[in-house]
């Protein structure tokens, strides 16, 4: 039996950012419930979210999945989720090492550089899990603590740059092969 849609009112809403450019949001809340601003400074709110899916999608390539079936495609929705919340724990120790260590004469505010984090945790993470002694372990995990730390970019504030469209067809092709 087949679903019928429902009609959904939403609301367009124009808001203009501090570089001059125009974005429209669309959404459900009524304009008796929240103004425009209120919206605005909502969706500002939000970035931290939206930073956290570019690293999903961009650096752990969370839409390039193994295959077809519906177990498979939760599997590896479920490791890449497990996947991102030890790269954000990581990404959090070297945060607070970072701010350990800060210096006082430094013209910017330093964090840690995640294309670095995300292809170092993948080089020794598998090392680390599979090492039967605590001390090797812990020292490995240091090391890569350490060569994390010591690539860092700096927090500019008030920069920006323009987003570029990706323009090829299908950025993530399907790996899987069929079953015979």
């Amino acid at each position: 039996m087949a679903k019928t849609l429902q009609k959904l009112r939403v609301r367009m809403v124009r808001i203009t950012l501090s570089t001059g450019e125009v974005e429209y949001l669309v959404t459900n809340i009524e304009n008796s419930t929240m103004s425009t601003k209120e919206i605005g400074e909502l969706y500002y709110k939000r970035w931290g979210s939206e930073l956290a899916y570019d690293v999903m999608k961009n650096k752990l390539n969370i839409e390039n999945i193994s295959g077809k079936s519906r177990l498979i495609i939760e599997q590896d929705f479920y490791a890449q989720m497990l996947l991102f919340n030890m790269v954000e724990d990581l990404r959090n120790d070297s945060n607070k090492v970072v701010k350990e260590n800060k210096k006082e004469n430094l013209k910017y505010e330093y964090k840690v550089n995640m294309n670095i984090l995300v292809g170092t945790f993948r080089e020794y993470m598998i090392k680390i899990a599979v090492e039967d002694d605590d001390d090797k372990r812990r020292k490995m995990y240091t090391y890569m603590l350490d060569e994390i730390v010591s690539n860092l970019v700096p927090i500019r504030p008030g920069r920006s740059n323009p987003r570029k469209p990706y323009a090829g067809i299908n950025k993530h092709k399907l790996n899987a092969k069929r079953n015979s």
